[in-house]
């Protein structure tokens, strides 16, 4: 029982932090010039996304990794090992 209790609280806590996430990123598309700052920090960040990786490593990680199947990947807790 005690786990259950653990699974389910650790399961609120991320529902409260991606609500929060959610609320926060809404609010920052209200602001107009807000958002345009962050979009053009992540613009910044964009050009290292790539770095050191050949083209064809690129296409087969796109293949390899769709929103299907990341949506299907488990979550570990933290700390927890692999498998």
């Amino acid at each position: 029982m005690g786990k259950m209790t653990e699974q389910t609280a650790e399961s609120e806590r991320r529902k409260q932090i991606l609500a929060e996430m959610n609320e926060a990123y809404r609010t920052l598309r209200e602001d107009g010039s807000g958002w345009a700052n962050l979009e053009e920090e992540w613009s910044v960040w964009d050009i290292t996304l790539l770095d050191g990786l050949e083209d064809d490593f690129i296409e087969l990680a796109a293949v390899l990794v769709t929103p299907e199947s990341a949506a299907e990947t488990p979550v570990r807790p933290a700390g927890a090992a692999p498998g």
